[in-house]
């Protein structure tokens, strides 16, 4: 059985895929990791207590 060479990309590495939207800054794309992690640490003393 043989596998088919992966076609050739339709859109060059490095540009975006979505043009028309812009790109998010550092740290907007930092904010909800924060706010994720913040969450987190709410959630495992709630769990710490409970368990």
């Amino acid at each position: 059985m043989q596998t088919q060479a992966k076609s050739k990309r339709k859109v060059p590495a490095g540009s975006p895929l979505f043009p028309d939207n812009p790109r998010l800054s550092k740290q907007e794309i930092a904010r909800p990791k924060a706010e994720n992690e913040v969450f987190g640490q709410r959630c495992r003393a709630i769990f710490d207590k409970v368990a």
